[in-house]
C-alpha cells in the first residue's frame, strides 16, 4: 500500500474538521482509505474523525474496527466510550444499516458493549453518558432489567451534580441529565418505588423545563403517572390534563386512557368507559385502547361490552393479541366454556411464542387449569413444567381464580 506523504494527515484533518461542521459524514468517510496499515499515531486525529462519521453512517462494523485500531494505539476513555457506543446503538436498532455486512448480530452488539463501556467506566468511573447508556442498555436492550438500570440511572444522576457548574451547562450533559432523570422515574415506577419514582419525575420536570431537552407532554405523562401511583389523583388528573397541551408527538391517546384511570382509580367506573368512549373515536381507537375498554367493562359487571371490546381489539391488534385472547379465554372459563376456553388460551400461547419468543404466563396458567378441569391431567402437567421454567416460584392458580392480565 502506499501511503500519503508525511504532511498530509495535518491537511486531511483540516478537511475532515470542516465537514463536520456541516455534518457531511460522507467526505469524512471516504478519507478511510488515505489511513495508513497499520495505523501510526501521526494518523490518529484524522482516524478518530473518521471512525466517529463511519459510525454516523450506520457502518458499525468499519467504525469498531477503526476505533479499536485507535484504541489499541492510545487507549483512552473517549475511545472505549466511543467503541460502547457503536455497539450500544446497533443493539437499540435505531438505524438499520443499509448494508447488511455492516450490521451486528443483538449477541455481538450485547458483548462489545458490555466489553467496551466496562473499559471507558473503569478509565472515567464518573462518566455521565456511559452511565446514562449503561441504564438504557439494561432497560431496554435486556427486557427491562430495572433494578440494574435504576443504579446506573442514578449513578448518572449524581455524577452529573458532582461536575464543576461550567460544565453542568454543557448541552449535551445537562441533556443527557434529564434523560437520565425521566428513565429513571420510569424504572422506579416498574419496580413499584413510588416515592422514588415521584421525586424523579418532579426533579426531572424542574431540571428540564428551561431547556426542553425532552418533550413537556412526555415529562408531565411520567410526573401524573407517579402521582396516579401514588394515589395523588388531583395531582395526576392536573399533569395529564396539562400533558394533553404540552409539546410533543401529535398522538395523545395513551394520555385519554391515563385520564381513564384517574377515573377508575376514584371508583367511578361508569365515568371512566364514559370518558374513553367520549374521546376516542371506534374507527380510530387502537386494539390497546379496546382493551383497555373492555376492562372497564368487565370490571363494571358488563361482560358483553367487554367480550365486544376484545373483539374489536383481536381485529386491529398485530402485536398484543396475546393479552385479549387470554382475556377472551378467561371470560370463556368464567362462564364454563371450557373447550372454548382451552382453544382460546392456545391461541394465546402459540401467538407469544410465535411473535415475542416467550411464554405468556397468564395464557399457560389459565390453559394448565381448563385442562385439569377437563381431565386431561398428563397435558396439564406438561403446561405446568413449561410454567416452572417461567415462574418457578409461582404456586398453581385454581380456575376460579383466573390470573391479572401481564403486560407483554
Amino acid at each position: 500500500m502506499q501511503h500519503p506523504a508525511p504532511e498530509s494527515p495535518r491537511l486531511h484533518l483540516l478537511a475532515a474538521r470542516d465537514a463536520k461542521k456541516r455534518c457531511d459524514w460522507p467526505a469524512i468517510a471516504a478519507l478511510a482509505p488515505l489511513l495508513p496499515e497499520p495505523l501510526d499515531p501521526a494518523w490518529l486525529p484524522l482516524a478518530d474523525e473518521v471512525a466517529f462519521a463511519l459510525g454516523r453512517l450506520a457502518r458499525y462494523r468499519d467504525a469498531a474496527d477503526l476505533w479499536r485500531a485507535t484504541f489499541q494505539l492510545a487507549p483512552t476513555w473517549r475511545r472505549a466510550s466511543a467503541l460502547a457506543y457503536v455497539h450500544y446503538e446497533a443493539a437499540l436498532v435505531r438505524r438499520r444499516p443499509r448494508d447488511p455486512d455492516q450490521a451486528f448480530s443483538l449477541e455481538e452488539a450485547r458483548d462489545g458493549f458490555r466489553r467496551w463501556v466496562a473499559e471507558a467506566l473503569e478509565l472515567d468511573p464518573q462518566s455521565v453518558k456511559d452511565l446514562y447508556r449503561l441504564g438504557v442498555f439494561e432497560a431496554q436492550v435486556e427486557s427491562a432489567h430495572d433494578k440494574v438500570a435504576l443504579r446506573a440511572f442514578l449513578a448518572a444522576i449524581t455524577a452529573y451534580r458532582a461536575l464543576p457548574a461550567p460544565l453542568r451547562e454543557r448541552g449535551d450533559l445537562r441533556k443527557t441529565h434529564a434523560k437520565a432523570l425521566y428513565a429513571a422515574g420510569r424504572s422506579a415506577l416498574r419496580l413499584g418505588r413510588v416515592k422514588l419514582a415521584r421525586r424523579l419525575a418532579f426533579a426531572c420536570q424542574r431540571a428540564d423545563a428551561p431547556h426542553d431537552h425532552l418533550d413537556p407532554m412526555h415529562r408531565l405523562d411520567l410526573a401524573g403517572r407517579a402521582c396516579l401511583a401514588n394515589g395523588e389523583l388531583d395531582h395526576a388528573e392536573r399533569a395529564f390534563r396539562l400533558a394533553l397541551d404540552a409539546k410533543g408527538p401529535p398522538r395523545r391517546d395513551h394520555l385519554l386512557v391515563r385520564l381513564s384511570e384517574v377515573a377508575e382509580a376514584r371508583g367511578d367506573l361508569p365515568e371512566a368507559i364514559r370518558w374513553l368512549e367520549a374521546h376516542t373515536r371506534p374507527e380510530r381507537r387502537a386494539a390497546w385502547i379496546w382493551r383497555r375498554l373492555g376492562d372497564l367493562q368487565r370490571a363494571a359487571g358488563d361482560l358483553e361490552g367487554a367480550l365486544s371490546s376484545w373483539h374489536a381489539a383481536i381485529q386491529k391488534d398485530r402485536m398484543g393479541k396475546h393479552l385479549t385472547w387470554t382475556r377472551l379465554a378467561d371470560a370463556h372459563a368464567e362462564r364454563g366454556e371450557l373447550k372454548r376456553a382451552e382453544r382460546t388460551y392456545r391461541k394465546a400461547v402459540d401467538f407469544a411464542r410465535k411473535r415475542w419468543s416467550k411464554e405468556h404466563a397468564p395464557a399457560l396458567r389459565g390453559l394448565a387449569a381448563v385442562l385439569e378441569a377437563r381431565g386431561k391431567d398428563e397435558p396439564a402437567e406438561r403446561i405446568h413444567a413449561r410454567l416452572r421454567k417461567v415462574e418457578p416460584d409461582r404456586a398453581r392458580r385454581p380456575l376460579s381464580s383466573p390470573p391479572q392480565e401481564e403486560q407483554a
